[in-house]
């Protein structure tokens, strides 16, 4: 066949001539493809040009099949190789399952389905004025009776709550602790509880009982969050507010805000106590004006610099991050009175989104963690990903699949792939005249370049072979005057 591809002929904004073809020079055994083989084949296209020879090398090596990391370097030598250069750029590349994660978070991302449920039927019974009869719990359900009592001892029962030892462990370790830690605060604790109603009616019966608790006056534990739901029951408790009559979507309004709210604080402990960063909602999808000038010294901060940049009440500070609009009187109140709840479709829509994208970054650390065990890129990979323009959590999910590339600084990640074969080598060299530049751009990969259901005569004859590569060919000529 005739192996020539394409044919390329361009005037570039500098309005200098460039011509070019592809080329596909056929499946060989990686001994075949040398360096000095490359070299001669450019060498011909550029004979007679200077001996000054630029070679960029380009290594894409699996470390999982899911992860693989890209070595890079320039070589001026007149004998490049591709021997890897221990100070070779590096880029690591990771892909992960949107919604079949298997890891040890995956029970917050099972929340982030339910606190995605709420909203949604928030936004049917808001749409068609009543709940949905066949609306039934999506957490697994328990009968009211209990739910009442559990939510009783809640509010009426003195509860001592041990300091978790997180210690500096790893993440994963860290996950499980978080998960299985026992909230402060009651509408942490009432959330936990309220999640397993089986239905609207149940939901708004529980949250009427809490009221009626309240009311005595009875409570061993003052709601501390500035939540909706805390703002109501510490009224009703201080005779501010007779017992309120939840109508149309405000029981699953009340449900949601102390949803967003604790699983907001299981992932902000989780960041703290791992060495992560500090982790702010209001950072997250916010690309900073600066990103493009971030030096090497930033990008290269280690998690103890990081942990150190958290401040000291922290704890404290876990109560009110997450909403910063709950504690204004626009939210909370209406000419004086307290209002049952507060929804804003946009703002849930951006709220479970924002802690979707902490999550996948979560999931993409612990990854790292297991296969690479490099902890001071977290501070980095953090940064370069909370940088990405936040999108809806059902937007997020019809992906399939969230990719990571991000340049690392730490090397010593070269030790993992010394004595393996990369899967895919690029090789550009380039040779300047006076006139002329011409670049040659070798492009080899273990797997077929083309589809082979298209290109059915690209198939390798006898099969695969091991450690050999399919190689297609670029020259790229151009001139180095201008056209007048």
């Amino acid at each position: 066949m005739d192996r020539t591809l394409l044919m390329q002929i361009e005037l570039n904004g500098e309005r200098k001539f460039v011509r070019g073809a592809v080329k596909l020079l056929g499946y060989f055994p990686e001994s075949q493809l040398t360096m000095v083989r490359l070299q001669r084949l450019h060498e011909a296209k550029a004979a007679g040009f200077s001996k000054e020879l630029e070679t960029s090398i380009e290594l894409w090596y699996k470390i999982q099949s899911h992860i693989s990391i890209k070595l890079r370097w320039i070589s001026h030598s007149q004998n490049p190789s591709f021997c890897i250069n221990q100070k070779a750029d590096i880029v690591l590349r990771q892909s992960i399952l949107v919604d079949e994660t298997q890891s040890v978070a995956e029970y917050f991302w099972s929340q982030l389905h339910f606190l995605e449920t709420i909203k949604d039927r928030i936004l049917q019974i808001r749409s068609e004025g009543r709940p949905n009869p066949d609306d039934d719990s999506y957490v697994g359900s328990l009968d009211v009776s209990v739910i009442k009592e559990k939510t009783h001892k809640i509010l009426t029962e003195f509860c001592v709550v041990e300091s978790t030892d997180y210690k500096l462990g790893q993440i994963d370790s860290i996950v499980e602790r978080v998960k299985n830690r026992t909230a402060v605060d009651v509408t942490d604790r009432l959330w936990s509880v309220l999640k397993y109603c089986a239905c609207y009616d149940d939901l708004k019966d529980v949250l009427t009982f809490i009221f009626k608790i309240a009311s005595r006056s009875n409570l061993a534990n003052i709601p501390s969050n500035n939540n909706r739901l805390a703002q109501l029951i510490k009224s009703i408790a201080q005779g501010r507010l007779a017992i309120p009559i939840l109508t149309g979507s405000e029981p699953f309004e009340l449900l949601l805000e102390i949803g967003l709210e604790k699983i907001f604080k299981d992932y902000q402990i989780i960041f703290h106590e791992s060495k992560i960063c500090n982790l702010d909602l209001d950072r997250v999808g916010r690309n900073s004006a600066g990103s493009g000038s971030r030096d090497a010294s930033r990008a290269s901060s280690i998690r103890k610099s990081m942990y150190d940049a958290v401040p000291s009440n922290t704890t404290q500070s876990r109560k009110t991050a997450m909403l910063s609009r709950a504690g204004t009187s626009e939210d909370h109140e209406d000419d004086g009175v307290i209002r049952n709840s507060y929804f804003n479709a946009d703002e849930a829509n951006m709220k479970i989104g924002k802690l979707a994208q902490v999550h996948l970054l979560l999931e993409h650390l612990l990854s790292i963690e297991t296969h690479l065990k490099l902890t001071s890129i977290y501070p980095q990979v953090a940064e370069e990903y909370f940088s990405r323009p936040t999108v809806s959590f059902e937007e997020m999910r019809s992906k399939k699949t969230d990719k990571l590339e991000i340049p690392i600084l730490n090397n010593s990640i070269i030790e993992l792939v010394e004595n393996s074969s990369p899967y895919i080598r690029k090789v550009g060299m380039t040779s300047r005249s006076k006139f002329r530049t011409v670049e040659s751009i070798f492009y080899q990969s273990s797997e077929p370049i083309l589809p082979t259901n298209l290109f059915p005569q690209l198939k390798a004859e006898g099969g695969e072979v091991k450690n050999a590569y399919w190689c297609l060919e670029y020259t790229k000529i151009s001139n180095n005057w201008s056209i007048s």
